[in-house]
Order: structure tokens, then sequence, then C-alpha cells
């Protein structure tokens, strides 16, 4: 008797051993597929956390570039300072004063060029504008004539010539 109720209390045991084992792995794979099912539901809501994240970031980034803008739009359009004003005042007086003196210097400049064109023909005018080229003469010859020539500066009255030392002079 011994032998048969320890192999039926070793099939009892194995019946029950198989079905805890059954269950356990029941257990196991239920909680496996609920552990999945929750990993799924929390990525879903991680994936949807991070979304709206990103949209908030990017309403954020689109709200901050259109304060960008209008700050540098404020910027560009904002009133001048007034030592800028101050500034661009006197630069413009400057600019203004150095073309005056410009304009002066050029009419002062153009009246030299006319004062000396008109010294320059009065000149040619008096003193007459053909010049004037030595001319070797003669005065009297060695041993012939008993005339001294003449030593020194002397004007002869013929038009337009003079004489200087033996040197004579005549308008071409």
């Amino acid at each position: 008797m011994k032998s048969a109720e320890i192999v039926k209390l070793r099939d009892r045991h194995i019946i029950a051993l198989d079905t805890q084992m059954e269950n356990l792995l029941r257990e196991h794979d239920a909680k496996v597929f609920n552990l999945n099912e929750e990993h799924i539901i929390e990525a879903n809501k991680m994936i949807k956390d991070f979304e709206q994240a990103q949209d908030f970031l990017r309403k954020q980034i689109a709200n901050q570039q259109k304060l960008l803008e209008e700050a540098a739009l404020k910027y560009i359009n904002r009133e001048s300072r007034e030592d800028d004003v101050k500034k661009i005042a006197e630069l413009e007086e400057d600019i203004k004063r150095r073309k005056r003196k410009a304009h002066t210097l050029m009419e002062e400049l153009e009246y030299c060029k006319l004062e000396l064109s008109n010294r320059e023909a009065n000149f040619n005018k008096i003193f007459n504008k053909h010049p004037l080229v030595g001319v070797m003469q003669s005065v009297g010859t060695f041993g012939n004539n008993n005339r001294k020539s003449t030593a020194g500066v002397g004007f002869q009255n013929r038009k337009n010539s003079c004489q200087i030392g033996t040197w004579h002079l005549k308008q071409l």
C-alpha cells in the first residue's frame, strides 16, 4: 500500500504541481500582458505629453520671435536721442560751412585766373607780345673809319629798337 499510496501521492503532487505551474504561467502571462498594456499606455501618454510640450515650446518660440521682431521694429523706429540729433545738426552745419568755403575758394580761384589773364593781356598790350631778339650790328669797322663805337647804353630814335653797348635789338 505504501507504494500505491506513494504513487498516488506523487501523481497528485505532479498534477497539483502542473496545475500550480499552469496557474503561475497564466498569472505570469496576465501580468506580462498587463505590464505591456501599461507600458503602451504610459508610452503613448509620454508621447502625447512630449508632443504637447513641443507644441507649447513652438508656440513660445513663435511668441518670442514675434516679440523680437516687434522690439527690432520699435528699435528701428525709435525716436532719436537728443545727443544724436545735436551731433547730426553739427555735422550738417559743418558740411554747409565747408561747401560755402569751397564755393568761395572756387570763386576766388576763378577771379585769380581772370586777373592773371587780364594782367597778361595788359602786359602784352603794353610791352608788345613779340619778343625782342638781339641782332649784332657792327657800329664801326676796325681801322677804316675814324668812328668810335658807342660803348654803354644808348637809345636810337628808331621805332621799337634800342642799342645796348654794341648790341642792337630790333623788334621782329
